[in-house]
């Protein structure tokens, strides 16, 4: 009664599985893609987060830098040596330090006469430079 007269062709067999076949392995190139993309955007995103630790590390260190730099002007300076020193470790300063200042050279006075600072020989001051001045001995 409701029989139909339904008859498949080779012809048609091979062009649906070769469709198929087709669809597939383009869905396989695309997955493969999609996943190649993917793994491409985690290697970037990774590298992005290495790149941002080592711009905390350069912050990090450049703040160093200029807090030993700012340290070391401390040290260098001689108002800031005294005030550390006086309020610190507790040391006074004191009213008898003179400045003493040496000629590299002796000026003439007005005869054309240099002036030469002598120092007795009796002095201590000339025995203690005496002491370093000499050739050293073995009998000594």
């Amino acid at each position: 009664m409701y029989a139909q007269n339904t008859t498949v062709t080779c012809n048609n067999v091979k062009r649906g599985t070769s469709i198929c076949s087709t669809l597939l392995f383009f869905g396989i190139i695309a997955g493969m893609l999609i996943l190649g993309l993917g793994a491409l955007r985690f290697y970037s995103f990774r590298l992005e987060c290495q790149l941002a630790q080592i711009n905390d590390k350069i912050t990090y260190y450049e703040k160093n830098i200029s807090r030993y730099e700012q340290h070391m002007a401390t040290l260098k300076s001689p108002s800031r040596i005294h005030t550390f020193a006086s309020v610190n470790l507790g040391m006074q300063g004191t009213s008898n330090i003179a400045t003493v200042t040496v000629a590299s050279s002796p000026n003439a006075n007005k005869n054309n006469q240099f002036d030469f600072a002598f120092i007795e020989q009796n002095n201590a001051l000339f025995k203690l430079m005496n002491l370093f001045s000499r050739r050293a001995n073995a009998k000594d």
